[in-house]
């Protein structure tokens, strides 16, 4: 870069605070943070940290919402020497136990929401001597304002080095377990140094990253602060919302989930927004259509990037280029620094064009998991970091995406494994077995269907095992689909056969000729209809006026035949808008 700066990131935010005190670093709704308030609020919060009795290479676990309190805290507390532990809010409880033992976080930072499943886990798993507990609310009692002292800042005499841990980012493993990618500066920074290289990015760029405080939080900062530039947070993923950010605050560089890109196609020919500025439409977390590719191509004129990256390689390790030749639909090529690998089932090197397991090795992988040694020897092999993910080699050192080891999947870009879904079912009494599978999804990307067979003479509706699921799982690992069998597919061994059950899925999303597909939409909707004017004319037969209203057992009732695709919250809504918009006699 040409530039002696130091190598951490808050070594990097005060030596950009002193260069551009007044320059505009953070952006969220209608208030404005420059490097230097940004400096003094993260050297108020380390201070704080410090006299609330964190010592050097404690842990603070965030339990936070997108929000300028999360990034300060954040950087506070490995200003202070401290390791962060963001957090998923979505975990179970017993996963968000296990985050607290392997931990042993002195704090805990909690937005509202959170506070109280926090508090009580958090007794529960430490009864005896519970860490300190504060809410993200400045302005309560139990705030973090009691942190923040609202005096003149001192900088922290806990000076991180490069390669002191700066974060633990949990992901779930091989076995569906959450682990703590030990993160260092370094390994962020040369995360930073990469992607922005491979991606051309610039000084003075202003970056709008989607993704939750607990994916990448790393992300939203580290490339504003190794570069220059700025960044605006946002806590909505409403297509107007993310249009609006973009034409108000003239965003070059995005990084999202295609959904996200997918729904600007809606709000893309208004003249409310302008996404003239967008240079740097970066997408990772699930795979790309190349149908959608063009659309989006065609509609903003200007090339989508799709991207690959895992929180063992502290980020985007794959990219497509920005100019130059592409393979279209690919992750593109590995980023400066990483070099990637191919590997077959006996574990030798695939070379030239080929399909394998990917392993990742460079000076941004991460070395282990966070008190898991035998999961950290199965994981990182000679320095390579193996990621379970098939890919394949095209001509000119392009990769495209195969599928997945195990039968992982990446629901909305977060990991979710068949196993961790299918021992939630089995413990159900009525649930004799269960098994899980990936099927394709126009907003997730993939979501999971789950294959039930059920014990001797019980029954269950799939809206009871839909409410199960929903106490002992997070939203995005939820079965989307239920389908009750008798019988599954089966080796000689007993083994069930899930590569059956995965191609009989596949085979009913194949494309078929746009006509044929009109003609069954032409029929089904005549159908429709013609049951909705018979429903009319059983309403206006009728002298019950309760009949009118939907009630919660009529509508439990049909949603137990849901098979889906259809969600069954999109389902209810229209069930409800046509009870609402037929008319009757008498004006209900």
């Amino acid at each position: 870069m040409g530039e002696e700066i130091p190598y951490t990131i808050t070594g990097l935010l005060d030596y950009r605070a002193n260069k551009t005190p007044t320059d505009q670093l953070m952006v969220f709704r209608d208030q404005t943070w420059t490097w230097q308030l940004v400096r003094d609020d993260v050297w108020r919060f380390a201070c704080g940290f410090g006299e609330a009795g964190l010592d050097h290479g404690d842990r603070i676990l965030g339990v936070l919402d997108k929000s300028p309190e999360a990034v300060l805290s954040f950087l506070g507390a490995i200003a202070a020497g401290g390791i962060f532990v963001p957090m998923n809010p979505q975990l179970g409880d017993y996963d968000v136990e296990t985050v607290l033992n392997e931990t042993k976080p002195r704090i805990i930072l909690s937005s509202p929401g959170y506070l109280q499943r926090i508090q009580h886990l958090s007794a529960k798993v430490f009864p005896e001597r519970p860490p300190r507990i504060y809410s993200s609310d400045l302005d309560v009692a139990d705030g973090i304002g009691q942190i923040w002292k609202r005096q003149p800042p001192s900088k922290p005499s806990n000076i991180p080095q490069p390669d002191d841990i700066a974060y633990l980012n949990y992901t779930s493993g091989t076995t569906g377990q959450p682990k703590g990618a030990v993160t260092t500066h370094r390994q962020i920074l040369e995360n930073a140094r990469s992607s922005a290289e491979a991606l051309k990015l610039r000084s003075g760029d202003v970056h709008l990253c989607m993704f939750p405080i607990h994916t990448h939080p790393h992300e939203i900062f580290a490339r504003p602060f190794l570069l220059g530039g700025s960044f605006v947070l946002l806590d909505s993923i409403h297509p107007r919302a993310i249009a609006d950010a973009i034409t108000r605050h003239r965003i070059t560089c995005m990084m999202g989930v295609t959904p996200m890109y997918r729904s600007l196609l809606s709000v893309a020919g208004s003249a409310d927004y302008d996404f003239g500025s967008l240079r740097t439409p970066e997408s990772g977390g699930m795979d790309s259509p190349i149908s959608f590719i063009e659309e989006f191509e065609q509609t903003f004129g200007r090339r989508f990037l799709p991207v690959w990256g895992s929180t063992e390689t502290s980020g985007v390790a794959l990219a497509t280029p920005p100019i130059g030749d592409i393979v279209p639909g690919s992750l593109g090529k590995p980023c400066p620094g990483y070099e990637v690998k191919l590997v077959d089932d006996n574990g030798d090197p695939i070379e030239g064009p080929g399909e394998g397991e990917l392993w990742v090795r460079g000076t941004a992988v991460v070395n282990e998991y966070w008190k898991r040694p035998d999961s950290t020897k199965r994981a990182f092999v000679d320095g390579w970091y193996r990621t379970g993910d098939i890919l394949r080699r095209e001509d000119g050192d392009f990769y495209r995406f195969q599928g997945r080891t195990q039968g992982m999947m990446k629901v909305g870009g977060m990991k979710v494994f068949p196993l961790e879904i299918e021992r939630v079912l089995c413990q159900h009494p009525d649930v004799e077995e269960a098994v899980v599978i990936s099927v394709k999804d126009h907003m997730k990307g993939e979501i999971p269907k789950a294959y039930i067979i059920l014990g001797k003479g019980k029954t269950l509706s799939r809206t009871e095992l839909r409410k199960y699921c929903q106490k002992h799982l997070p939203s995005y690992k939820l079965p989307r689909r239920f389908e009750f069998r008798e019988e599954l597919p089966r080796a000689p061994g007993g083994k069930v056969l899930r590569s059956i059950l995965q191609s009989s899925e596949d085979a009913s999303d194949r494309i078929h000729p746009v006509s044929d597909l009109r003609e069954e939409i032409i029929r089904i909707d005549r159908r429709i209809l013609s049951l909705l004017n018979r429903r009319s004319q059983i309403l206006e037969q009728s002298t019950d006026d309760s009949m009118t209203l939907i009630k919660d057992d009529h509508l439990q009732r049909v949603l137990d035949a849901n098979e889906g695709p259809l969600y069954d919250d999109v389902a209810e809504q229209l069930l409800r808008q046509i009870h609402s918009s037929t008319k009757f006699p008498g004006g209900k």
